[in-house]
């Protein structure tokens, strides 16, 4: 391969990224590969190692603002090379490599995938300079570098975002594609689930080739799914190894985060912010670790089941306790009622009616307790209550801009501005493209033609609107037909095995379809690794006992 590394440092520069990007590009060159490193320019020559080619780029020599300038440098200089000699991979090496959203999708689209690497962060190097001042090193207040990342630190953090979370590649994958190629383990491929991904998969591929109105658009969204599959299948994976031996050691880790999470939140409604100083811009809304109020909603609706099915596993294992049974119900039902109480907090709506539904019967298979319950719902819905009648905040949030109007005119509040304008518009183009679609991704150019274009969206918000829009009622068909039949093959091992891991995965996949209720892109990264993460766990094998 020719591979781009974009580095903003690299030797005589012998600093952390310098070292690991000189070592690397030797590595790399050493296979056969030919790495072409672009970094900043600098007056001592930067030594040379067999099929490595070094080109320098102009910068602007002021604190923290020469990552944004090189960066900038950078991508015309990557153009520019490209036309000569193609890349085959960009690796970009970040933070000191500021390249926005825009530019490193236009390198995705236009040249070749790209794979962000942070080797640290703005805001941790912010954190650490508050330390060292604290700690009075007077060094920390005379060192212009110091004083430009104390200022300029959440400035700069939104171009490590924009690299990671615009990365064509996932790590798991590779590594998951490199085990089985090692262990010739491909046990992976005869699977119902692994044909019914590839038919929905084969679904997009003909709707590209044949029917989409603009290729270059669908082309990376159609073979980037591919990543799903291989997601899905390694987790699957992971779960399954050694008779499932890290099977109760991954959920225990995603619990202790998801309480972790759950502290912080109610952490930032006590006091106004998270422990990191994380605050929500809106009202009635709280966005903890993730300085998100959609990801922090989602996140919590991904997590809840898995989390109460460990806590319950722990509180069954304990034995010095095993003859307080009533003891142990209370402690569960204490956390089910904390973590419902918590994502109504959140403020997310669409998210805290899946997780309300998808609570109410995992409990009710889960316990089989219906008078517990009914009490956690009342104890629940009275503080819900409070809520709404004390505090402004959830009042607007809850009662008069959705409750309120959601019984009054259920329908004409359902396609309300902004979704149902998205609704509107994806109907439109549905109604011009209704067998094919128009392809993935195409959605927001063809709302060009569409009298709601002014309120629309890069996508419709709506999983349903978005199939129909895109891929028509054919892809429609296959995506539901795909749903259904693995939400049948993994009902029949549930009621088979009684293994309520898998149930929280079905109901989480099964809550993410509700039509009417506002969703994220279902190609989306974020959301989709959240989907197919659970995805997977509906998936897995049955467990022996």
């Amino acid at each position: 391969m020719h591979i781009a590394m974009i580095a903003g440092e690299y030797p005589p520069r012998w600093g952390g990224i310098g070292s690991v990007v000189y070592h690397l590009a030797g590595h790399l060159a050493s296979f056969g590969h030919r790495v072409t490193v672009i970094t900043r320019a600098d007056d001592v020559k930067p030594p040379s190692q067999s099929g490595v080619d070094i080109v320098e780029v102009p910068w602007l020599k002021l604190p923290m603002k020469f990552t944004r300038s090189y960066a900038k440098n950078a991508f015309k200089i990557i153009k520019r090379l490209n036309d000569v000699d193609p890349f085959d991979v960009i690796h970009i090496h970040l933070p000191l490599a500021s390249f926005s959203a825009k530019e490193i999708r236009f390198l995705e689209s236009n040249i070749a995938p790209v794979c962000c690497s942070l080797h640290g962060s703005w805001l941790g190097e912010k954190l650490g300079v508050i330390r060292a001042a604290k700690a009075g090193e007077s060094a920390i207040w005379r060192n212009p570098n110091d004083l430009a990342i104390r200022i300029g630190a959440k400035w700069y953090s939104k171009y490590e975002k924009a690299g990671l979370l615009n990365s064509s590649i996932i790590i798991i994958d590779l590594l998951f594609l490199i085990e089985i190629y090692r262990t010739k383990n491909f046990k992976f491929l005869n699977n119902i689930f692994f044909y019914l991904l590839v038919f929905l998969w084969s679904s997009f591929v003909i709707n590209l080739i044949f029917f989409s109105v603009d290729s270059t658009s669908s082309i990376l969204r159609t073979v980037g799914f591919l990543r799903y599959i291989f997601f899905v299948f390694a987790i699957k994976y992971i779960l399954e190894i050694k008779e499932n031996y890290y099977f109760d050691r991954i959920f225990k880790i995603w619990t202790i985060i998801f309480l972790v999470v759950s502290f912080d939140l109610i952490i930032e409604y006590i006091f106004g912010q998270d422990i990191f100083g994380f605050k929500a811009e809106l009202p009635g809304r709280l966005v903890g670790f993730f300085k998100d109020e959609m990801k922090i909603g989602h996140f919590y609706s991904a997590f809840i089941l898995i989390a109460l099915v460990t806590i319950n596993n722990y509180l069954d294992n304990l034995k010095n306790i095993d003859d307080k049974k009533f003891f142990k119900k209370i402690i569960f039902f204490s956390f089910a009622a904390l973590f419902l109480i918590t994502s109504f907090l959140i403020g997310e709506r669409a998210n805290f009616v899946r997780v309300l539904l998808i609570f109410v019967i995992f409990l009710l298979f889960y316990k089989k307790n219906f008078k517990a319950l009914i009490s956690i719902l009342l104890i629940c819905g009275i503080i819900f209550t409070s809520l709404v009648v004390s505090d402004e905040r959830f009042k607007q949030r809850f009662w008069v801009t959705f409750l309120n109007p959601l019984i009054k005119h259920p329908v004409k509040t359902l396609f309300k501005p902004p979704y149902g304008d998205h609704y509107k518009a994806a109907l439109e183009v549905f109604n011009r493209n209704k067998i094919f679609g128009v392809g993935i991704r195409n959605y927001a150019p063809e709302t060009s033609k569409n009298i709601h274009a002014k309120n629309s969206s890069v996508h419709p918000h709506q999983v349903h609107f978005e199939f129909l829009a895109e891929l028509g009622l054919f892809g429609y068909f296959c995506f539901f037909y795909f749903i259904f039949q693995s939400l049948f093959f993994a009902i029949r091992s549930f009621v088979a095995n009684n293994d309520f891991y898998k149930f929280s995965g079905i109901l989480f996949v099964f809550a993410s379809l509700l039509p009417f209720i506002p969703t994220g892109s279902f190609f989306t990264t974020y959301g989709a690794t959240l989907f197919w993460l659970n995805f997977a766990i509906l998936a897995q094998n049955n467990r022996s006992k």
